[in-house]
């Protein structure tokens, strides 16, 4: 499990994956941000952004491109689905899960979801 801007310092490991034929999944949250640094920002800052937002990056071809089954989750009723079918495969895979970045929707964090909830903003805890 991974976020997606954590995974751009592991991504060639799939290939490792891939060539050594073991059976592991990757599931990566992808929220297209540093999120948990924009969090971090807004809750110390507020909302003044910088260096935290990133092109979309398609990591389902990033995987395909090292020879792993990939599949991708873009709502959170198909995910259940989307996690029994990766899990049923005998060899690695990948999972691509979309979610909202940290500062749409805070993460369980007990001192930002105190400041979330001071901000209105939504949270889970």
């Amino acid at each position: 499990m991974t976020g997606d801007e954590s995974f751009s310092f592991t991504a060639g490991e799939l290939e490792t994956l891939s060539r050594l034929g073991v059976n592991v999944k990757v599931v990566l949250f992808n929220n297209q941000s540093y999120g948990w640094i924009r969090a971090s920002m807004l809750f110390r800052y507020g909302p003044k952004y910088f260096t935290t937002e990133f092109k979309p990056v398609d990591y389902m071809k990033i995987a395909e491109g090292f020879g792993l089954t990939a599949f991708k989750a873009e709502r959170s009723e198909e995910l259940d689905r989307i996690l029994r079918e990766a899990f049923k495969l005998d060899e690695s895979a990948f999972v691509g899960v979309i979610v909202e970045p940290e500062d749409k929707l805070v993460s369980p964090v007990p001192s930002w979801a105190r400041r979330a909830k001071e901000l209105g903003l939504r949270y889970v805890y």
